[in-house]
């Protein structure tokens, strides 16, 4: 079933925010030991967040019918998941 440009457009929105939070999670920005919160992520915990969210992200980009979006950032994320 091919997706209509409405849902491609969201797909796509949410993809970039999915970069977003590798990219956040590498950084240390965010899923780190927070001391206003008092949450604590194990390495192994962040890493199976990257990991699995990189997943999604590249069975994403494998669809066909994308048109003019910029993957870049996407697929920068996907690579530094790899190295994380």
């Amino acid at each position: 079933m091919a997706r209509e440009s409405k849902q491609i457009a969201t797909d796509y929105a949410a993809m970039v925010g999915m970069a977003g939070l590798i990219t956040d999670v590498i950084a240390g920005n965010y899923m780190a030991n927070n001391a206003e919160t008092g949450e604590t992520w194990t390495k192994a915990e962040r890493k199976a967040r990257i990991e699995r969210t990189a997943g999604y992200l590249s069975h994403m980009v494998a669809l066909g019918d994308w048109g003019s979006e910029d993957m870049t950032a996407v697929n920068a994320a996907i690579s530094a998941a790899g190295s994380y």
